[in-house]
């Protein structure tokens, strides 16, 4: 049977330019798609990276304070035994004093060569923090909220890895999980470790643990998009810290990455790529960045995962929107052709023309409809040309925001314009997202010029005037003043100024000021910060070449470090300042912090070596003193004993 098929122009029509709309819109539609995705996939991606560089940082911030206490520890040992100051008991002291200072360390401890410390091994067979041949290992740490030391020791702790990989690299190194007994039980931990090298050789090594549970509290808190995760790995890819806990002390499985990531890992290289987790079941964006802590030969890195549909999920929002809105424009262009195609065929050929012009991508003046009617067909002309022209606007400036121009000026053509409204917040994503940007590179160019200051400055008087005069000039500020928490001899607290700058020039002042006064003593006490933008005029007055006036905002930042306010940074400024600025001010401080109490820590415990050198000084004396008394003793007695001898020969004579 022969069917006989025909179409009339209208439906001729309607198919002919129907299919063309719907395939235009589809190859459309599938290129905006991938390159939404592809700029999608960039700018999230590069995000993830700056997020993993600052966090890598902040771990290795966190390590390397644990590595400098055992660093200082071990220079004072090594210093003692150079000096022949070797005092078991000073060292237990030392120990103890460290590890109370020290809230984040489970454990510090030292293993000498046998004979190492004093010669004196023999002399402390089994006795407490010794071995059964008396080998010095006194070690301290934390159970039940106290300070205990291990009375004597079993385990045979030079074949241990924390000792034989510092005593055969001599360098410092970080043991990667492991189990311990301490306190009858059995506990994993961290060691950063330190040689003690005597002329190049290795008399014993200082250590310090750490729970792992302290990074894995720091690694957990890591979030990226909605379900990201970070995890810590050492150079072998064991996990140290895990969103889950449980693979903590397993190796990474992934097999797709492992060679390649630990090969760079191993350089020092950043590794990212494509894979798929077992954690998500799915394919995710990993990311390995690699840190050295202190000295040692063995990188870290720090992991970020991102699920790929996360990374993806703004492209497919916009995609299914333009689909959506496409789809609904072809279903109009349909009804319109088939309401008109009747009446007028060539306006509409034309029209069709117009229209598949568009659909391509097309946007020109060129392509506007010259129909003068006042009929639906005009009309239909008037707001296709209408549409041409708005969408000229909109790719104009979807072109202009391409370039980097976020500031060109658009209006929608009305509150209903969705692409023009959909643009307009984009670009204002785009630009918060610009300024977000800006800010975290100041934040992280301030962080890394700060950190080199406090670590290039050993003398406290000249960091306080380096690290303010950089302040006020990164802050932008126009007079600043540092304040340090000080007892006087009468037992009264008062924040001194140590530092003071106006307009880059410094004023040597003396000023003292009560930690119950004023505004400096509010933040003192409170131990937050203080920001005030009407300032009362007798308060602070800054001077120019210009005459003098008062500054539009102050601000006051506690010097703090584990909830202890070691002082006050003061900075005025014409210009009031961000929160971002206030929020990095506070870390900067609390580096500082951190530097001042090592800087007093390493003070007292060179004090307390003086002290211990005098003491020993003393007692040398008093020995020599009573050798002296011994021997005149002698002497003495010697004398007697001879007159006795001649007496009784006397009487002997006498007695004949």
């Amino acid at each position: 049977m022969k069917i006989n098929l025909t179409l009339n122009i209208k439906r001729k029509t309607l198919l002919f330019v129907g299919l063309i709309v719907v395939f235009s819109f589809v190859i459309t539609l599938s290129w905006l798609r991938y390159r939404s995705n592809q700029a999608n996939i960039k700018i999230s991606t590069d995000m993830i990276k700056e997020s993993a560089n600052r966090y890598a940082l902040y771990v290795k911030e966190e390590m390397e304070e644990s590595m400098e206490v055992a660093r200082v520890l071990g220079a004072v040992i090594q210093e003692m035994i150079e000096s022949e100051q070797n005092n078991r008991t000073f060292v237990n002291r030392i120990l103890k004093k460290t590890l109370e200072k020290s809230p984040n360390l489970l454990g510090i401890w030292i293993v000498f060569e046998k004979n190492a410390f004093d010669g004196k091994d023999a002399d402390y067979v089994n006795t407490f923090g010794h071995d059964k041949t008396g080998q010095f290992v006194p070690f301290f740490y934390r159970a039940d909220g106290e300070i205990k030391q291990e009375e004597t020791s079993n385990i045979d702790h030079i074949n241990q890895p924390y000792y034989n990989i510092p005593k055969m690299t001599k360098m410092e190194a970080i043991i990667t999980p492991y189990l311990y007994p301490i306190n009858g039980k059995m506990v994993m931990m961290v060691s950063c470790v330190v040689p003690i090298l005597i002329n190049g050789e290795v008399k014993g090594v200082v250590g310090v643990d750490i729970m792992p549970d302290l990074l894995q509290n720091k690694i957990a808190d890591i979030t990226l998009f909605e379900n990201g995760f970070a995890a810590l790995l050492d150079q072998d890819f064991t996990l140290i810290a895990h969103k889950y806990p449980e693979r903590i002390g397993k190796k990474l499985l992934d097999k797709n990455l492992e060679h390649s990531a630990q090969k760079n890992i191993r350089a020092g290289k950043i590794y990212e790529g494509f894979t798929i987790s077992q954690s998500y079941n799915q394919q995710v964006y990993r990311i390995f960045v690699p840190f050295w802590i202190g000295n040692t030969q063995t990188p870290w890195a720090l992991v970020l995962n991102v699920p790929m549909n996360e990374l993806l999920k703004t492209s497919n929002e916009i995609s299914n929107f333009i689909l959506v809105s496409s789809l609904v424009m072809i279903l109009l262009i349909l009804l319109s052709l088939n309401f008109l195609s009747d009446q007028i065929i060539t306006p509409i050929v034309q029209l069709v023309d117009s229209l598949h012009e568009l659909a391509k991508g097309k946007i020109s003046n060129d392509n506007k409809l010259n129909i003068r009617s006042n009929d639906e067909l005009g009309l239909m002309s008037k707001a296709l040309n209408n549409v041409i022209e708005s969408l000229g606007k909109s790719a104009n400036f979807a072109k202009k925001i391409g370039e980097g121009d976020l500031n060109t000026p658009f209006e929608p053509s009305s509150e209903e314009d969705v692409l023009g409204n959909s643009l307009l917040k984009m670009r204002e994503s785009l630009q918060k997202s610009e300024k977000e940007t800006q800010i975290r590179q100041w934040t992280n160019e301030g962080i890394s010029i700060f950190s080199e200051i406090l670590r290039s400055n050993t003398d406290l008087n000249l960091l306080y005037d380096h690290f303010l005069a950089s302040l006020v000039k990164y802050m932008n500020a126009n007079q600043a003043g540092l304040f340090i928490h000080q007892i006087t001899q009468y037992e009264e607290q008062e924040l001194e100024l140590m530092s003071c700058y106006a307009y880059e020039r410094k004023r040597f002042l003396e000023k003292k000021v009560n930690i119950d006064e004023g505004l400096l003593g509010q933040c003192f006490q409170e131990k937050s910060v203080v920001f005030i933008t009407e300032i009362p005029d007798s308060y602070i007055h800054i001077r120019s070449g210009l005459g003098g006036t008062n500054p539009k905002s102050l601000l006051l930042v506690p010097i703090k470090i584990n909830d202890k306010v070691l002082g006050v940074i003061e900075l005025a400024s014409f210009e009031v300042f961000e929160k971002y600025q206030m929020d990095w001010l506070e870390k900067v401080a609390e580096n500082l912090a951190s530097v001042i109490t090592v800087s007093k820590n390493n003070l007292r415990t060179q004090i307390l070596l003086e002290e211990s050198q005098i003491q020993a000084e003393e007692l040398r004396m008093k020995e020599e003193e009573m050798r002296q008394n011994l021997e005149e003793l002698s002497a003495t007695q010697d004398k007697q004993k001879d007159l006795e001898e001649k007496l009784k020969e006397k009487i002997a004579m006498l007695s004949k």
